[in-house]
Parts: structure tokens; sequence; C-alpha cells
């Protein structure tokens, strides 16, 4: 079996993101994505949709494409994202940076919504010696998320612990963590499979 051109996965990948970028120019798809990042943010009868006329579809023109995209930063600024130097026509132009950019934190924003102690009661159990409940709750999502992966960690007696999760070093602190993750649950076979991709993406 001949070995996989570590170009080839690249190629596909700015595909991908190429494709990414141009599918939301009119704003519908970011708009869906802030909603079930943040459930009932926008008001989807608000936003202009393509139509039907005689049997044709209509597509939005430019106004209520801009319409639609402002719509899209001003929600997305609403739940806490930073659209700073991001404007409709970036949007509708498929500006790709900013764009991913933005699902970036759109995303981001939705799974770290879910970290709490009323989703997710056990989390009690990451409190620190001599550390109350209301202190741990002060904490940000994010440094939660990294005691919640120290602990188990530290639960596989592995003896390595990882002291950032940031989006400057999210490549070289997803290998590091896949590798932990691998050697201190030798039997998960998710670890593996997550190893051998990114061996495959490293030279990326």
């Amino acid at each position: 079996m001949r070995p996989q051109d570590p170009s080839s996965n690249l190629a596909g990948t700015q595909r991908a993101d190429a494709h990414l970028c141009c599918a939301p120019i009119d704003g519908l798809i970011l708009c869906k994505l802030i909603n079930d990042s943040v459930p009932d943010t926008i008001d989807e009868r608000v936003l202009n949709k393509p139509s039907v006329s005689k049997g044709k579809p209509k597509p939005l023109n430019a106004f209520q494409i801009t319409e639609n995209n402002n719509i899209v930063i001003s929600s997305a600024k609403g739940i806490g994202c930073s659209v700073v130097n991001i404007g409709p026509s970036d949007i509708s132009d498929g500006t790709e940076h900013l764009i991913l950019g933005l699902i970036w934190q759109i995303i981001r924003r939705g799974l770290l919504s879910k970290i709490d102690i009323k989703h997710h009661p056990e989390l009690y159990r990451l409190l620190d010696d001599g550390e109350t409940l209301e202190e741990f709750l002060r904490l940000p999502p994010d440094q939660i998320l990294l005691r919640w992966f120290n602990f188990h960690l530290k639960a596989a007696n592995w003896p390595r612990r990882c002291v950032l999760l940031a989006a400057d070093s999210t490549k070289h602190a997803g290998q590091s963590s896949s590798a932990d993750l691998r050697d201190a649950f030798p039997g998960s076979t998710t670890f593996r499979r997550t190893s051998r991709t990114l061996r495959t993406t490293r030279s990326c």
C-alpha cells in the first residue's frame, strides 16, 4: 500500500476551506450556525431568503445579502465574538481568513457555553484542595476545560500536564494532547486514530 502524500491532504483542506468560505455569502448559513450555538439569538423571520418565481429560483440581490450579513455581524458580536474589521462585504466576497475566524469563534462559543455545573454537575470533582464551588464557577469555561483535561491525565498517572489552550497554539497543543491521551489511555482506538491523522498532517 502506497504511503499517502501529505500534500494531497493539504490540497483537499484548501479546497474545503474555499468551499466553506463561498457557501455563507448570503449570511443564511452563518445565521443558522449562530442559532445552533446560542439558540434564539436570531429571529429567522427577519432574514431575506431566496424565493421561487414562475417555477425558477430567484436569488437574493446585493441589498438583501448585505442586510443578512449585517445581522450576522451584529448577532455574532452580541454572543461575544470579536467582529473587528469584519464588514458585510467581507462575508459576501468570501474573505477566507475572516470567515473562518468568525466560524471558529461561533463554534467555540457554542461548545464552551455547555461547560457549566448545570449541564455537568460532576464538575465539582475538579475543585482543587481548599477551593470553594463559588470560586470554581468564576473560572472561564476554557479554564474549566483545561482542568478537566488535566484531571483525566492525573487519573491515568500520566506525569505531564497541559498548561495552555489557545488559538495560536491549537495545532501543536492538539498534537501534544493527542500523544498524551494515547499514551495515558493505550486501549482507546479513538486516540490511536487521532494520532495517526496528526502524524499524517504534521508536515503541513
